[in-house]
C-alpha cells in the first residue's frame, strides 16, 4: 500500500489517499472503509444519450466522484473492493445523492475521508506500506481424488485452486486403470501449483496429507519440474515441507498452521503469530481457565480491572454497520494498550480469525487470574453516542 497524501487535523478529521498495490492491500482498505465515509475516486459510468435521429445511444464514461458509503463488499477471488453510496457532487451525468458504486481493484487511487479516524484504522493503513510485509506460504492439502492449493499471506488465506478427480477403488483387476488415475490427479495438482504460486514469492510450500499421496506428489514435481528449468520447479523441493494431516479439506489448513515445524518456516508472519496466539489461548481454557476470558460481557469487566495481558479481537468488529460498536471496540483496545497490554486484531480470513469470531470476536488472556462468573457484571451501554454529522445536503465547500 502506498499513502500518496494524508491531512488529518488535531481532532482525527481528514482524508487520506490511497494506492493499493496488492490485492491484500484491497482487504486493508475494506477493513478501513465504513458506511458513512466519503470515498473520492475515478470512475466509468454508463451514460445514455439521444442521438440525432432520435435514437437512443450509450458509452462509457470516465469521471470523478465522490460517495458517502453505504455498502462496502470485498471479493478475494477478483481482487476487488466495491464501495456502494450515494453522490454528493452533482455533475452533468450524476444527480446528487444519485447511488453509484466503484470497483476499487489494485494499482487506483482513491480518498478516503473520516469524520475521525482512530488509532486502528490509521495503524493498520501504516502497516500496509511496510514492504517487508506479504511474504506468502503456500499450502497444498491433498487426499486421493481432491486437492486445495492456498495462499497465507499476513491478512488472507486464499484458495488459488481446487482439483478433483474420481479415482477407482482399489481392484486387484483394476490397479493399472487406478494407479494411471492417480497419476493423472497428481499431474494436475502440479500443474495447478505452477500457475497458482510463484515460487520467488513464497518462503515455503506445505504439502500436507494423510498417508503417502503427499510423497508421490513431491515425486511428481520432482520429475516434472527437471523437465523444465524456466519454471524453476526443478529446485522447488528445498521450500517444500512435507506433513500429515487428517484430510485434504480446509480444516487441514488450520491443523497445518498450528504445526510449529510449520510457523518456524513462516518466520514472524501475521498469519504464524496470530495461530500460536490462539493455540496459547486454547490451551489455557482447559490449564488455567481462570487466566482466560471471552465474550464482551468478561472482556470488558476484565479490560476494567487492568488484568488484560493479551486482547485477540476480530477484525470483522470494526466492520460493524454500528457506529458505537465500531467505537466500543476502538475503545477497548486503546484501554488494553493504556495499561500496558498487548493487542491482536485477527484478520477474518485466516482460520485461526474465524475460530476468535466463535468465541464472540473478542477472547483475552490475564495477568493475574480472576474469577468472572461469580462476578456480577451487566453488560454496560455506554458506547459513544454518534456525533453529530457535517451537513452534507448542499454539497458546498466538502473537505474532500
Amino acid at each position: 500500500m502506498k499513502i500518496v497524501k494524508k491531512i488529518i487535523d488535531s481532532k482525527g478529521e481528514g482524508k487520506v489517499v490511497l494506492k493499493p498495490t496488492t490485492n491484500e492491500d484491497l482487504w486493508e482498505a475494506y477493513n478501513v472503509i465504513s458506511p458513512g465515509d466519503v470515498i473520492t475516486s475515478v470512475t466509468i459510468r454508463r451514460i445514455q444519450r439521444q442521438t440525432v435521429g432520435g435514437g437512443q445511444d450509450s458509452e462509457r464514461k470516465p469521471m470523478k466522484l465522490s460517495l458517502k458509503v453505504t455498502q462496502v463488499d470485498y471479493d478475494p477471488g477478483a481482487s476487488r473492493l466495491r464501495v456502494a453510496g450515494t453522490n454528493l457532487h452533482e455533475t452533468q451525468w450524476v444527480k446528487f445523492n444519485q447511488f453509484h458504486t466503484f470497483e476499487l481493484q489494485p494499482f487506483f487511487e482513491f480518498t478516503v475521508w473520516k469524520h475521525h479516524w482512530d488509532n486502528v484504522s490509521l495503524n493498520r493503513i501504516l502497516a500496509a506500506t511496510d514492504e517487508s510485509r506479504g511474504a506468502t506460504t503456500a499450502i497444498v492439502v491433498l487426499e486421493e481424488g481432491s486437492a486445495l492449493i492456498c495462499l497465507v499471506s499476513d491478512s488472507l488465506t486464499l484458495v488459488k485452486a481446487k482439483v478433483e478427480k474420481v479415482i477407482p477403488r482399489k481392484s486387484p483387476l483394476g490397479m493399472t486403470k487406478r494407479q494411471t488415475a492417480i497419476e493423472k490427479f497428481l499431474s494436475n495438482v502440479y500443474q495447478s501449483m505452477v500457475n497458482a504460486i510463484d515460487l520467488e514469492a513464497v518462503k515455503a510450500i506445505v504439502i500436507g496429507s494423510p498417508g503417502f499421496i503427499k510423497e508421490d506428489l513431491l515425486k511428481m514435481i520432482t520429475t516434472e519440474g527437471s523437465k523444465d528449468s524456466s519454471k524453476g520447479w526443478g529446485n522447488a523441493k528445498a521450500k517444500i515441507l512435507l506433513e500429515t494431516t487428517s484430510s485434504g479439506s480446509m480444516a487441514a489448513v488450520s491443523e497445518l498452521l498450528q504445526l510449529p515445524s510449520v510457523q518456524k518456516h513462516m518466520g514472524d508472519s501475521k498469519a504464524a503469530v496470530e495461530t500460536a496466539e490462539l493455540e496459547k489461548f486454547l490451551q489455557a481454557i482447559f490449564m488455567e481457565s481462570d487466566r482466560v476470558c471471552y465474550g464482551i460481557k468478561h472482556v470488558q469487566a476484565a479490560i476494567d480491572m487492568g488484568a488484560v495481558e493479551k486482547l485477540l479481537i476480530s477484525d470483522n468488529i470494526f466492520r460493524s454497520n454500528n457506529l458505537s460498536e465500531r467505537k466500543r471496540a476502538v475503545a477497548l483496545t486503546e484501554a488494553v494498550e493504556a495499561s500496558s497490554g498487548v493487542v491482536r486484531v485477527f484478520s477474518a480470513e485466516h482460520p485461526a480469525g474465524r475460530q476468535v469470531a466463535q468465541f464472540g470476536g473478542l477472547a483475552a488472556t490475564l495477568r493475574f487470574p480472576v474469577d468472572l462468573e461469580e462476578e456480577e457484571v451487566e453488560a454496560e451501554d455506554d458506547a459513544p453516542t454518534d456525533g453529530a454529522e457535517s451537513d452534507w445536503a448542499t454539497g458546498d465547500e466538502l473537505p474532500y
